[in-house]
């Protein structure tokens, strides 16, 4: 990774010395700038946006504190990146009093704190976000079995309603294989048998064939008690996760967006 960084560096270099080239900066302003640096350890600072970059753009995994140290502590290439790739930047939007007063600041006790845990802020936001993407993906990865098992759903909700007009009864059984086999081909040329998680559902029609339930166990595949009566439940916390299809409605687990 160091290896990596140090020919970025070198690459760099006349990129941001062309860059600089244009600037004209008064030599008082400069100093301030550079004197801003030093208080707030902007070397170190371009260091880790420089690792966070590369990791961006090339998939590099997450790189450790101890190799964070280990590239700031290039010295003078990353003092000189620092110079001419922020230079203009702090020119541009401080003024020489307004960059006196940073100084200042810094110089305190309250300002070197603040340089001293912005790093580890960093460190815990990077972790944060990282975090909270995971659980994002897995929420839409979740959302979109969901999606998908209502749709199943549905698709046995209109085969069984064409059966009932048929027969004027729905398929007896207590399993899924049941059902299946007295949907297919005619009703619904293949019946699923498993929701999307890849778990199967339970099936069961009353003995009269008046009635029936369709149940997913949802994304912990656990069916809750609730979830084996052809009647509603009361409370609908009592279905746990499961997705629970009866008589052609979700009584739970339905669309949350768009209600039947």
């Amino acid at each position: 990774m160091k290896r990596m960084i140090c020919a970025v560096l070198l690459a760099l270099m006349p990129v941001v010395t062309a860059a600089a080239a244009e600037s004209r900066i008064p030599a008082a302003k400069k100093k301030l700038i550079l004197q801003l640096f030093e208080v707030t350890d902007a070397k170190d600072n371009t260091a880790d946006a420089i690792i966070d970059i590369l990791g961006g753009r090339l998939g590099v995994p997450p790189i450790a504190e101890d190799q964070r140290r280990e590239v700031r502590g290039e010295g003078q290439e990353m003092q000189q990146v620092t110079e001419l790739t922020q230079m203009a930047v702090y020119d541009r939007y401080f003024s020489e009093k307004q960059l006196r007063d940073l100084i200042a600041f810094f110089k305190t006790d309250s300002g070197r704190h603040y340089v001293e845990v912005a790093r580890k802020m960093a460190i815990e936001t990077r972790a944060n976000l990282r975090a909270a993407a995971t659980q994002k993906v897995q929420e839409s990865e979740q959302e979109q079995r969901s999606f998908r098992t209502r749709n199943q759903l549905r698709a046995f909700g209109i085969a069984l309603n064409a059966y009932l007009a048929d027969n004027k009864a729905y398929p007896k059984g207590k399993s899924i294989d049941d059902l299946a086999a007295a949907l297919a081909p005619k009703y619904m040329f293949n019946v699923p048998q498993e929701d999307a998680w890849g778990r199967t559902f339970q099936y069961e029609a009353s003995a009269d064939g008046q009635h029936y339930r369709i149940v997913s166990g949802g994304s912990d595949g656990k069916f809750a008690s609730a979830s084996g009566s052809l009647q509603p439940a009361a409370d609908a916390n009592s279905y746990g996760d499961d997705i629970v299809f009866i008589d052609g409605k979700f009584v739970h687990g339905g669309d949350p967006v768009y209600k039947q």
